[in-house]
């Protein structure tokens, strides 16, 4: 919490409890805690700005001011009934305290650690049509796959430039928790550690390259302190938008495209889906690599079969990232691509969370460009019998089980199972929205 807020809410906590006494018994000094409460809400909302979760604590300084207006009167010795009155109004009084303490802890203006590397870090976006595919997800037939993607990356950052926000303004991913848009209207007045378009590292060095996927439902920008950390120790970080299935992408044009998934016309039954959803189930409790394996095989061939979302989305995501690969080749020569051109393609890798996760492996499965891969606790979806031939790191909960489902690759395998997690560690909702973690 912000200076001015800690303020507010300790001197509403006062002034509250002053209220415990009669008007002619209160100490001087809390004839003037309403007054002061306005001094600093003005002060806090010019200098640190409006925040929904202290509403309520805004609410409470201006009927205490407004309390406070009242001309005094000489009452005669209050009945217990006022008494009762009075206590009660305060005790709800700290109650709507306590609620924004909670809400603003919640919902914090959070600091982060500065990334470690010696170069400091700059931002773009990209932005890629593939004409040779049809957005199966876009709600108007014939129109072809657009992405967009942010892009990390060694640079040269004056000591006095202007931050980016951590999550640019309309990119909360408030809609993939069935959360009204204004819960995450207070990550704008975080700073990030990253400088929109800066200058690259001057260097002749060319960086190498990863690539991220987010998770199902959320935004290229959902894991900005990993993405600094590596930019800053050289690597330049493409984070794909996976169209209609972020939470929102906007494009140069201006154009919002949302997510989409759950109106798309379902292609499974619902009873197809409950067996699907059972399957998962069983997996879950299943502790035998081979069973596993068999198991997840099987319920990959049924969601095929039936049309799941995932086996539609899984496909569409892998061919984003090739599609993307394919397009920094074919730039990466050009001397006025800035960034783009100061890229090694020799050296990839890729990476994602959760479905990100999984399209991070199905791709290393698959395509030779790859040269290690990473998933943050997600279900491998996606071509179960072609073997992992490149390095790979699953990185997940404790109580994971998903690993077995890479037994059997060539390649070098590394499992970190990390304790006392939950899904949304794996992503910047842990600084967020720690309310939710």
């Amino acid at each position: 919490m912000r200076l001015f807020e800690i303020l507010i809410l300790t001197t509403l906590g006062v002034t509250l409890l002053g209220r415990l006494w009669r008007p002619n018994h209160r100490t001087p000094w809390l004839r003037f805690l309403p007054g002061m409460l306005v001094a600093l809400t003005v002060i806090h909302l010019g200098l640190e700005r409006y925040r929904w979760s202290m509403v309520p604590a805004y609410l409470l300084v201006a009927i205490l001011a407004l309390l406070a207006l009242r001309r005094p009167t000489t009452l005669a010795a209050p009945t217990w009934g006022r008494r009762i009155g009075r206590a009660l109004a305060v005790i709800m009084g700290l109650i709507t305290v306590g609620l924004s303490w909670v809400l603003a802890a919640g919902f914090p203006i959070f600091e982060y650690p500065e990334p470690t590397g010696p170069h400091g870090v700059g931002t773009t976006r990209l932005f890629f049509v593939d004409r040779a595919r049809v957005d199966s997800f876009a709600p108007t037939p014939g129109t072809p796959r657009e992405l967009l993607a942010a892009v990390w990356y060694p640079a040269t950052v004056a000591p006095d430039a202007r931050r980016d926000p951590f999550w640019p303004i309309g990119s909360q991913p408030s809609e993939a928790i069935g959360l009204p848009a204004f819960i995450f209207s207070h990550v704008p007045l975080v700073s990030a550690h990253s400088v929109a378009e800066a200058p690259i590292a001057a260097s002749d060095a060319r960086f190498p390259v990863i690539v991220f996927s987010h998770g199902f439902n959320s935004t290229p920008w959902q894991n900005v302190p990993q993405m600094e950390e590596l930019a800053s120790h050289g690597f330049i970080v493409i984070s794909i938008g996976h169209t209609y299935d972020a939470t929102v992408v906007t494009f140069p044009d201006g154009r919002q495209v949302r997510d989409n998934s759950r109106t798309r016309p379902p292609t499974m039954s619902r009873a197809d889906y409950q067996t699907y959803a059972g399957m998962l189930k069983q997996l879950e409790a299943e502790t035998d690599p081979a069973a596993i394996q068999t198991r997840w095989r099987e319920i990959q061939a049924f969601g095929s079969r039936t049309g799941h979302f995932v086996s539609r989305s899984v496909s569409v995501w892998a061919a984003d990232v090739r599609f993307v690969l394919d397009q920094l080749a074919l730039i990466n020569s050009r001397a006025d691509q800035g960034v783009v051109g100061r890229m090694d393609l020799d050296r990839v890798g890729l990476f994602g969370m959760s479905f990100g996760g999984s399209t991070a492996g199905l791709v290393c499965r698959v395509d030779t460009r790859c040269k290690a891969g990473m998933n943050f606790d997600g279900w491998q979806f996606g071509d179960p019998d072609r073997a992992l031939a490149v390095p790979f790191l699953y990185m997940t909960k404790a109580t994971s089980n998903h690993f077995a489902v890479f037994h059997g690759s060539t390649g070098d395998l590394y499992e970190v199972r990390v304790r006392r997690s939950e899904h949304g560690n794996f992503a910047d909702i842990s600084l967020v929205a720690p309310l939710f973690t």
